[in-house]
């Protein structure tokens, strides 16, 4: 029986589409595996989309072009298991990487996500430096990446993913929805996701785009960036913030309360 469903959305992702379900066919635990089909066009992208469908290898869900965020809600919302995970269809999984999310999540009954490491490959070939799970970090910027085991309840209390924010930082605004929630995440050090970067990437243009970006998620997560919501979380995990921080904070409370 799957314990987790990995969800691939695809949008004219052509044969790399392949790469990312046969890695995500290759779990090291049963998996089930949902392909969700945004509209292509390209004959390439639909050929392997056909090759799937005729194998068996991954439930496929056609809809209209409705990015990104739709089509992971989709394909959650067709899911049957506890455990989803979202895959980008030009990404890859290593063999182990469900399993380590999962075990991560065992081990740390208090938060609603794990999240693995990241290395990037084609345009660039590197380490992604992640740190650790930080909710002050997460207000500054997407220091999470899109890709994390999450039980399903977690998407349903964040609302799912928005259909409406843009679709460079859709995956920051939901992690931002789940801080709202209370729901945090952990970080599981190994490098199990392999990140595509390619000329022109999202990635890319999120980090110009990212001022205006971060003034929309402050639009719309206005809750977890007021000061006394920030000062609660200094308090609650002082670890995550240097300790001069802790201590004005601290103090600043204790001057608001007389």
């Amino acid at each position: 029986m799957a314990v987790a469903t990995i969800v691939i959305p695809c949008h004219d992702d052509g044969p790399v589409l392949a790469e990312a379900v046969g890695s995500a066919c290759s779990q090291s635990v049963p998996v089930a595996v949902v392909v969700v089909d945004d509209g292509s066009t390209d004959p390439a992208t639909r050929s392997i989309i056909d090759r799937v469908q005729r194998e068996g290898s991954a439930l496929v869900i056609a809809q209209e072009h409705r990015g990104v965020s739709a089509a992971r809600n989709t394909g959650i919302s067709a899911a049957s298991t506890d455990y989803v995970l979202c895959l980008d269809a030009d990404d890859r999984l290593e063999p182990d990487s469900v399993a380590l999310l999962l075990a991560a999540l065992g081990e740390h009954h208090d938060v609603g996500y794990a999240y693995p490491g990241v290395r990037m490959f084609g345009a660039v070939s590197r380490r992604w430096r992640i740190p650790r799970f930080n909710s002050l970090a997460l207000l500054a910027g997407n220091v999470v990446p899109y890709c994390a085991l999450m039980p399903r309840d977690t998407w349903e209390r964040a609302g799912g993913y928005s259909e409406v924010v843009s679709s460079l930082y859709e995956d920051w605004d939901f992690w931002l929805s789940c801080l709202d929630q209370g729901i945090r995440g952990v970080y599981v050090p190994e490098a199990t996701l392999w990140y595509r970067r390619r000329p022109g990437s999202a990635l890319g243009r999120a980090r110009a785009q990212h001022r205006s970006l971060r003034a929309q998620m402050r639009e719309r997560h206005t809750r977890v960036y007021r000061a006394g919501w920030i000062a609660a979380q200094v308090m609650a995990h002082p670890a995550e913030v240097p300790g001069a921080l802790v201590r004005l904070t601290r103090e600043a409370l204790r001057q608001d309360s007389r």
